[in-house]
This record gives structure tokens, C-alpha cells and sequence, in this order.
């Protein structure tokens, strides 16, 4: 689902709160370290895919695909809240402007947690904790983790060159076709996602409402920082809510495995619920 670098450098911050702002076009620096992120996780990925034990099997990415189609029923609504939250990026930079004035500064706080490697390293964790322990429950999660991070990275990276809006501060602000790299957010998307998969393994957890409440902080802190408007932290909030839920709730079907060592063997058994 705190590091320095992160994916989300093309969200990243420029100077203080009431400083200049990001003009929205990443550095060659901070493009590098961005591109060579998305390639390590990418690797890993594929490392799993090519020794895969069986709650991370190839059959298993192929469900999870599947998964983030919405069913027919589920589409309007999708629909209608990712097309109101674009509709409002029309109009939304006064509004943007006014909560950042008034934020209290205690958000900024929330920031570091939609980094880019902090849901990778809470993927990695987690994976690591149940190939350790023979939990396959959070073997699985950590699995849903990486997924969701690599995904909404990715999806984020792809809408931000495509829509060219202009970061808060800068010359054109807030218009699209700039070149910037304001809509989406991607701190808001990698917090929405990981938040997606916490709330969904910890189905019958009665606090599970703080994940989606964290996340939430860090998406207010990138508007009362003047890194993004409220359209921009609205959309990626549905988006990586929507990758995260379905990977988290796709995941938790290769819920339990046995694990039998032998003098020379070792035995995998998975059981489906």
C-alpha cells in the first residue's frame, strides 16, 4: 500500500508551504528516480510471476485483472463520481486556493505516507511477515500492495502526461495542456490504494474506517501545500480506492495454505475459500 524518494516525485513538493510552487514539469532528476522505481518494482513483479508460490501464481494476476472491471451495476456510479470530480477541476482553483489559506499546518504531516515507496515498503513487509510466519492472509495483502502501488502509479504517471494540468503557483495554473503534472495526484492515489487494500483484509476489523481516514489526510495536505486542487486529489481518491478494494478483496480469496517439511522436501497445499 517514512522514505524520501518516491514515484510520487512528480507530486512531489517545491519549496515551502507558502513558497513558489512546482511548475508542474518534473526534472530530469526527479524523472529518473521515478523511472527507476516503477522499473525495480516492475522487476519484482516479474520475479514473482516467474517463481511464484501459490497465492502470487500467474492465475492469480489474471483474477485481480478481472477483478477492476466493474460489473454493470457498479459502472454509473463509478462513472458519475470519476466525471463530477473532472467537471470540478473547471472550477475548482478558488475554492483550492481558499482551503489552503485556512488548512491548519498539522496536514503537511500526512504527506509522507502517500509516497510511492512507503506502499511498497508496507508491501514488501507484509509479504515478507507471511512467507515468515506461514501466513498466507498477509502474504497475500502484501501481494495486493505492490499491485495496487505499481497500478495506480502507473495509471497516475499516464493521466497526468495525458491532461497537462498546471500545478498550483504556476504561470497557467490549474489549466489543462500545459505540460503539468497537477491532475491527478498521485500521493492521494498511492494513499487511496493502499488504504483499499488495508480496509478490504481487515474486513471484519470494526476501526478499519481509519485507513480511508489517513488517506484522506494526505490528500488535504497536497491542497493546503499548493501541490494540487481539490479536482486533483478528489479524482485519484476514487481511482486508488477503487484499484485498492478490488486487489485487496481479490486477494484475500488465496486465503489459506498449508505448509509441510520433509527431509529434503517441502510441500505447498492451497486451499481456496
Amino acid at each position: 500500500m517514512a522514505s524520501a524518494a518516491c514515484a510520487g516525485r512528480h507530486d512531489g513538493r517545491v519549496g515551502g508551504r507558502w513558497g513558489a510552487a512546482s511548475r508542474g514539469v518534473p526534472s530530469p532528476r526527479v524523472r529518473g528516480k521515478l523511472e527507476l522505481e516503477l522499473d525495480v518494482t516492475a522487476y519484482l513483479v516479474a520475479l514473482v510471476l516467474v517463481a511464484a508460490p501459490p497465492f502470487v501464481a500467474v492465475e492469480r494476476f489474471a483474477e485481480d485483472a478481472k477483478a477492476l472491471v466493474p460489473q454493470r451495476q457498479e459502472a454509473p456510479a463509478l462513472l458519475v463520481a470519476l466525471a463530477s470530480t473532472l467537471a470540478a477541476s473547471q472550477v475548482d482553483r478558488h475554492a483550492s486556493a481558499s482551503f489552503a489559506r485556512h488548512a491548519p499546518a498539522a496536514l503537511s504531516r500526512f504527506e509522507p505516507l502517500g509516497r510511492y515507496r512507503v506502499g511498497n515498503l508496507a508491501g514488501a513487509g507484509l509479504l515478507a511477515w507471511g512467507l515468515a510466519t506461514h501466513e498466507s492472509r498477509w502474504a497475500s495483502a502484501g501481494v495486493s500492495f505492490l499491485e495496487a502501488n505499481l497500478l495506480s502509479s502507473a495509471l497516475v504517471a499516464g493521466l497526468q502526461r495525458a491532461r497537462g494540468r498546471s500545478r498550483p503557483g504556476s504561470p497557467h495554473e490549474g489549466e489543462f495542456g500545459r505540460g503539468g503534472s497537477s491532475f491527478p495526484s498521485s500521493h492521494a492515489a498511492h494513499a487511496f490504494a493502499a488504504a483499499g487494500v488495508a480496509y478490504a483484509t481487515c474486513s471484519t476489523w470494526k476501526l478499519r474506517w481509519v485507513f480511508p481516514a489517513l488517506a484522506s489526510g494526505v490528500a488535504l495536505s497536497r491542497v493546503a501545500d499548493r501541490q494540487h486542487f481539490l479536482a486533483d486529489v478528489g479524482f485519484s481518491a476514487v481511482l486508488g480506492w477503487w484499484v485498492g478494494t478490488r486487489l485487496g478483496a481479490s486477494g484475500q480469496r488465496y486465503g489459506r495454505w498449508e505448509v509441510a517439511v520433509g527431509e529434503g522436501t517441502v510441500a505447498l497445499r492451497l486451499t481456496l475459500p
